[in-house]
């Protein structure tokens, strides 16, 4: 298998280090960390140890990043939070609603907060 090589300019390190330090993402954090340490030649193997990530994890980091979709979040599972808004909208349908839905009292206290 051959190896990934990264070669990184300034502002490119620049804009990696600051999604590393401000993403939300744990993900893409490692992703950036993983793109860095790379650069910094450090072996796929150690960089996945060190992140507690896999090796494939770390392969596909560098190669996003080579897209240029090192961003990207693509998880597609419903275990997600709703946003604020979308949020707003379901417990008002609810609440116009709710003589046909025969939700507990307590089901909706804890869907409201």
């Amino acid at each position: 298998m051959s190896t990934i090589k990264v070669n990184l300019t300034l502002e490119e390190k620049r804009q990696l280090l600051t999604i590393k330090r401000t993403n939300k993402s744990s993900l893409i954090r490692d992703r950036a960390q993983a793109v860095l340490a790379r650069n910094e030649g450090l072996t796929i193997n150690n960089i996945a140890k060190a992140l507690s990530r896999s090796d494939k994890f770390i392969r596909s980091a560098i190669n996003l990043y080579q897209q240029g979709k090192i961003e990207t979040n693509n998880l597609t599972s419903n275990n997600y939070k709703l946003n604020q808004e979308k949020r707003k909208e379901i417990i008002e349908l609810i609440q116009i609603r709710k003589r046909f839905f025969c939700f507990n009292k307590r089901l909706f206290e804890i869907f409201k907060s």
